[in-house]
Parts: structure tokens; C-alpha cells; sequence
């Protein structure tokens, strides 16, 4: 019988909300759902548009091309167009910009034969495309996309060799390969997954026994780090991411298959366990859409199988709503019956002294005393004031004459007297020039050579008969 697998997460959620016990302590539960066409291991997977693309692998007659398209809205399996450039396994695959890529992995696992092919699937046209080819041939490898790159890494080639820690990044937009920093233990077979922009690849066969480690490379840094090992070493397990937490499942441990769940938190950087994946497999398929994890084929000691379960986390809780708006007041109830009257307690303590009282007010006046002894004599008293003046009397006779009163001050300089007539004319001057002397009326240019002595002021008659005032500036040859 067919399970739907939206009826089948809405029966669980219900019955975990209704008895909250059991599956929600295991956060979350397995359900199956319908198997494969063609079982596989080893293949390439990838989500796109909440379709589950599964290309290559391994099945029960070698390495296989084909792919299988997984639709959710219809519960159903369908293929697709196959690899053209033919069958492999073990591969890197991620999906960038609605597109499936798959590089690398092994044209033969019974040698280990491999290729470094790099092919393209477009669900919009069915068809595949190829990219510039890888620098290191290789399968079981660890793979996972950060934004618009593909980080290949670890893995081996031939059957028997050294697993490969080099590190190749396929840059999309540019189709080109380059390398990052190497990973410090390379493992065959890990699982590997990309959680808020790192690549986490954890577990694997380190080439003496299984692994338990978790090492996580940051682009950013192009450094790796390790994180806290995973409790059940192992290879060919799966890895998924549901809200940023890393769930790995399956694979085989110390040659025995297992189906341990193990939760990584990058936030707490510890692990818990989770529910046991019902069919336990080594190097099954996976992938998440929306919060739930889809895990496929895979193999066993003896078989390659087609099952399909699907792991179905606990509801989460949601916050606390906010509180809801006060409801109006009720209805004031009636007065209930008088209480039953109480005994009479105990004699209070004696209150401590009041305060003082105010004043009294003042009693009327007394009668009148007896007249007393009459007083001492006072003190005399002070001069009285001086009396009128008396008649004037008669006038006396006159004194002698008084001194000499000195000298009056010198009175002020009388007015100018009027210009005396102009002297004769007197006999020429020497010439000035001959000792180098030169008058210039005063405010004219200084003459060249000359030497200002000072200025003075002379008066000369015009022939009008009138004095004029003349003033020049006297100068002296250099």
C-alpha cells in the first residue's frame, strides 16, 4: 500500500500534538514513501523546484547514467534523460541556479577507474550540458555548493590508493576550477553538506578505520577547522541540513551497517541522537526538501535497494503570542451575607503620655495697690535757654586808617596800532645761486640735486600798493 506523504506528515504531526510523548522525545519521525524505479547507491542528487533529481550510481548490473526525478506534489517517480557522456558513480554534485552538476566519479568500482567529466542538467529543457572538465580524477568524494561554487574534496582514485585531500572549487559564473586549501585528513566515502556558508565533511574511511571527525573549511578564510567528532565513527553515511543543523545517517561502522541518526548543532558544536533510520544502508541517497530529509537506495551486504524513507522532524513550538486585549469589566456581584461577629479580643497596651496643652488664657487686672512713700529729689535741672538782645548803643569813634592794599593786576594789552608806511627799497642781495641757494615757493616740486634747508616768510608790495605774505622753500645745492 502507497503512503501520501503529506497525509502521512499530517497523521504524525497530530498524533505527536495530541499524546506528546514518544515521537516528538525523538525529534522527529521515519516514514516511507514510494521506492525507486531503479535501485542505486553511490548517485549524484540533487532538490530543485521540491523535485528530488537523482543521476548515475551504482546498481545491481555496475554503474549506471540514468536518472530518476522524484516529484513531491505528485508522490511520484519518473526518468529523465540520461549522462551522455556516459555511466559513473561516486560523484560531486550540487545544484547552482536551477541547474544539477555533477563532476568526477568512477567509470568502473570494481578497479576504480575515474573521470573528470563535469555535466549540467536543466530540468526547464531535460537536456545536459557539459563544463569545463575537473583537475583531479576521482569518486567517493565529499562535495557541496556555497553560493555560486561547487568544493570538491577527499576521496580516492584507484582501487587501493591514497585517498586525496585536495580541495577543487568550480566557479560557475566563469566555468573555471581552482584549489583551496588542502583538507587535513582525507577520507573515502564521508558525508558533506554546506551550512550557512561552510563545508562541513564529517566521517569517512581515513584509510586505517572509520572516521569520526568533522572538519569544516571556510571560504572566507580558505582555512579548515575541525569541529566536535561525530560519537559513531563511520563511511558511506548521508548528510542533510534542516534548519542549520547537520543530520547524519547511515553508512557502515566497523563493517556493520547501521542506521544511527546523529544531529550535529554548529551553534552548541555538540551532537545528539536522533530516531534510527528504519532500513539501515551504506551509501544511500539524500536530500532535503523543505524541512524534511528524503533518503533512497543505498546498499546492503547483498543487494542494492529501492526504498525511499523520509524523516520527518518535530514541530517546533512557536513563540509566545502577544497578549490579547483586556475583556470588559463583569457585572458588580450582589452584597453577600454579614459575617458571624468575632469574639472581643484582648485589652490593647496603654498609649504612651500625650503632649503638653496649650497656655491658659491671662486672668483680668487686680485692684489698685496703696499710694507708696513719696519720691527723692531730683537731679538739677539743665541751663535755660539765652535771653533777647539788648538796645544798640551809641557809635564809636573812627579807628586809625588801614594799611596799604598791595598792587591792582596788570591790564590787558591794548589793541594793534595801524601798519607804518614801507621803508625805502634796500640795495640788492647777494645772488643766492652762487652759493648754492634756491627759494621754491612753498608746495612746488623739490628741485633735482638740492637739499631742503627749511621754510620762511616774506613780505613784498605788489604795484597796486598792497602787502602780500609770501612763503617758500629754501633749498641748498647737493
Amino acid at each position: 500500500m502507497r503512503i501520501n506523504l503529506r497525509t502521512a506528515t499530517l497523521a504524525i504531526i497530530l498524533f505527536c500534538t495530541l499524546f506528546g510523548r514518544g515521537l516528538f522525545a525523538q525529534n522527529g519521525t521515519w516514514t516511507g514513501t514510494p521506492a525507486m524505479p531503479d535501485p542505486r547507491a553511490r548517485a549524484a542528487t540533487g532538490v530543485i523546484s521540491r523535485n528530488f533529481y537523482v543521476a548515475g550510481g551504482a546498481n545491481s548490473g555496475g554503474v549506471t547514467a540514468s536518472l530518476e526525478v522524484y516529484d513531491l506534489a505528485a508522490d511520484t517517480w519518473a526518468f529523465g534523460n540520461p549522462m551522455p557522456l556516459g555511466a559513473r558513480s561516486g560523484m560531486a554534485a550540487g545544484v547552482i541556479s536551477g541547474k544539477l552538476y555533477v563532476a568526477e566519479g568512477f567509470t568502473d568500482e570494481s578497479t576504480g577507474a575515474s573521470t573528470l567529466a563535469l555535466e549540467i542538467y536543466d530540468p526547464s529543457t531535460g537536456n545536459w550540458t557539459t563544463g569545463t572538465p575537473a583537475t583531479v580524477s576521482r569518486g567517493s568524494v565529499a562535495s557541496a555548493v556555497i553560493g555560486t561554487k561547487l568544493y570538491v574534496t577527499s576521496g580516492r582514485a584507484l582501487v587501493g590508493s591514497a585517498n586525496i585531500d585536495t580541495l577543487e572549487i568550480y566557479n560557475q559564473p566563469t566555468n573555471t576550477w581552482s584549489t583551496g586549501a588542502v583538507i587535513p585528513t582525507p577520507t573515502e566515502a564521508p558525508g558533506s553538506v554546506a551550512i550557512s556558508g561552510k563545508f562541513y565533511v564529517v566521517g569517512g574511511f581515513d584509510g586505517v578505520a572509520d572516521s569520526s571527525a568533522l572538519q569544516i573549511y571556510n571560504p572566507s578564510t580558505n582555512t579548515w577547522t575541525t569541529g566536535a567528532p561525530m560519537p559513531t565513527p563511520r563511511n558511506g553515511l548521508v548528510v542533510g541540513t534542516i534548519d542549520g543543523k547537520l543530520y547524519a545517517v547511515g553508512g557502515s561502522s566497523s563493517n556493520t551497517l547501521t542506521g544511527v541518526v546523529e544531529i550535529y548543532d554548529p551553534v552548541a558544536n555538540s551532537w545528539t541522537s536522533g530516531p534510527s533510520e528504519p532500513t539501515p544502508r551504506y551509501t544511500p541517497l539524500a536530500g532535503v526538501i523543505d524541512t524534511n530529509l528524503f533518503v533512497a537506495g543505498g546498499a546492503t551486504s547483498s543487494s542494492v535497494l529501492a526504498s525511499f524513507d523520509v524523516f520527518i522532524p518535530a514541530a517546533v513550538p512557536g513563540p509566545t503570542g502577544p497578549t490579547g486585549p483586556q475583556g470588559p469589566t463583569g457585572a458588580t456581584g450582589g452584597t453577600g451575607s454579614a459575617g458571624a461577629t468575632g469574639t472581643t479580643g484582648p485589652a490593647g497596651a496603654t498609649g504612651s503620655t500625650g503632649s503638653t496643652g496649650s497656655q491658659g488664657a491671662t486672668g483680668s487686672q487686680g485692684a489698685a495697690g496703696a499710694t507708696g512713700p513719696a519720691g527723692a529729689t531730683g537731679p538739677v535741672g539743665a541751663t535755660g535757654s539765652a535771653g533777647p538782645q539788648g538796645i544798640k548803643g551809641d557809635t564809636g569813634n573812627t579807628g586809625p586808617a588801614g594799611a596799604t592794599g598791595p598792587a591792582g593786576a596788570t591790564g590787558s594789552a591794548g589793541t594793534q596800532g595801524p601798519q607804518g608806511p614801507v621803508g625805502p627799497q634796500g640795495p640788492a642781495g647777494a645772488d643766492p645761486l652762487r652759493f648754492g641757494i634756491l627759494t621754491v615757493r612753498e608746495g612746488k616740486p623739490a628741485p633735482v640735486g638740492y637739499t631742503k634747508l627749511g621754510t620762511t616768510t616774506y613780505s613784498i608790495k605788489k604795484s597796486t600798493g598792497a602787502i602780500a605774505t609770501v612763503t617758500v622753500d629754501v633749498y641748498q645745492k647737493d
